[in-house]
């Protein structure tokens, strides 16, 4: 059984997409699978996938016609996987040269963890993002690993889970287009048992600016905020008398930055669209549907 199944989903990442395959040292591949899954991509992307996987025999596609954004495809990428954990990896990012050795020998050590937080690094700085995580060796207990709720940045990539979890645990990506990881972080933190850190910086990131979102703000956003908050909602409400006030707490946290990402967004939409979401967010925050959950707000 492979160790790792490293799954990069696509979508028009000709810019980028050979340096984030090429950082994936070939050396390790009896160990790691690589699924690319191209999202419908208009661009050469699936050329640039097809190279790599013909060169490389580790390197698999799954090719999407149509567009379906990047919870579908990395569902299909988790679906796929036959590798023990699971690395999540954006195409216009990159894996340190020593990142896939680092990664192995600390899983030779903790195969009985749920989750290896990874630690990151801008690509040309120096400088570690440890992103709110306590990186003292003594906490195991994943929700008591965060420095700071509200700092802290949920994003799967700096993660590697196992996959039996993930199963086990019946987590996926829902089918959100902006800001997906944040319903996907939480239930990691509220049902995960076990965490380990590796300190060196396996995963190197690159820097966007704020509206890199580009044509994905106003009506997106919005409706990917919305689908978020009730599947928060439903997240605390289907597991209350299990989760801790510390989990608790860190699912509001998610809640209030969602809403300001809603807030920031809902004034760009149009009078009638605004009444329509409005509408959907008093259904969502109706006592009946949040009953003791109304302590959030």
């Amino acid at each position: 059984m492979k160790k790792i199944s490293i799954i990069i989903p696509i979508y028009n990442s000709e810019e980028y997409l050979k340096n984030c395959l090429k950082s994936i040292n070939p050396k390790h591949s009896k160990e790691i699978e690589v699924i690319l899954i191209n999202d419908g991509s208009t661009d050469s992307s699936l050329k640039i996938c097809k190279f790599f996987a013909k060169k490389y025999r580790f390197f698999s596609i799954i090719n999407q016609k149509i567009n379906k954004g990047v919870s579908y495809s990395r569902n299909l990428g988790i679906k796929a996987s036959s590798a023990m954990y699971i690395l999540f990896l954006d195409s216009d990012d990159k894996i340190n040269n020593k990142g896939i050795e680092i990664i192995l020998k600390k899983i030779e050590k903790n195969l009985n963890k749920d989750i290896l937080f990874i630690t990151s690094k801008i690509i040309g700085k120096k400088i570690i993002d440890k992103n709110q995580i306590n990186l003292n060796k003594k906490i195991t207990k994943p929700i008591d690993a965060i420095k700071n709720f509200k700092k802290f940045r949920a994003t799967s990539w700096n993660f590697l889970l196992k996959k039996n979890f993930l199963i086990r645990s019946q987590i996926k990506f829902k089918n959100i287009s902006v800001f997906e990881d944040q319903v996907f972080v939480s239930e990691i933190f509220c049902k995960a048992k076990q965490i380990q850190t590796i300190n060196y910086p396996v995963y190197e990131r690159r820097l966007h600016e704020i509206n890199t979102l580009g044509k994905k703000v106003g009506l997106v956003i919005v409706n990917s905020c919305i689908n978020i908050i009730k599947e928060l909602i439903l997240l605390a409400k289907n597991n209350y008398g299990v989760l801790n006030e510390k989990k608790l707490s860190f699912i509001e946290s998610r809640l209030i930055f969602t809403a300001e990402q809603l807030e920031n967004n809902i004034l760009l939409l149009d009078e009638n669209q605004v009444y329509k979401k409005n509408f959907l967010l008093k259904k969502i925050f109706d006592r009946k549907n949040i009953n003791d959950l109304n302590l959030f707000f």
